[in-house]
């Protein structure tokens, strides 16, 4: 019960997402940039997190492509429109933000899964 119960919230976000999802090009941006800097600032981040532990770079890499996906932050940020908050170009700048995030995630492992463990070691 349980996992047909994730599996339906999990469709209904996923289309909520695609229905959020905006259109105009700036909200892309606005959404897409964000993700560039965290992903950026992630990577010495990890860096200072793991110094020590002897990764490999194929390790060091896949925990720097684990960008979180923030989809509490996409269910969160209509409440700030419903209290007259926030304009109305915020949720949508949001969902752009976690699709973006998405895509930097799946590419980012599939990237990385490339990488043999031979040629990672000693990072």
């Amino acid at each position: 019960m349980q996992d047909q119960m994730s599996f339906f919230i999990k469709s209904f976000f996923f289309v909520l997402i695609g229905l959020m999802f905006p259109t105009s090009f700036r909200l892309i941006l606005l959404g897409a940039i964000p993700v560039l800097f965290l992903l950026a600032a992630r990577i010495p981040a990890v860096q200072l997190a793991t110094r020590g532990l002897g990764l490999s770079k194929k390790q060091f890499w896949m925990l720097t492509m684990a960008v979180p996906r923030g989809l509490a932050a996409g269910v969160l940020s209509a409440i700030p429109v419903r209290y007259g908050i926030a304009g109305p170009d915020f949720p949508p700048a949001i969902f752009s933000l976690i699709v973006t995030s998405i895509l930097v995630f799946c590419l980012g492992v599939a990237l990385v899964g490339r990488i043999s463990e031979e040629s990672a070691q000693g990072a």
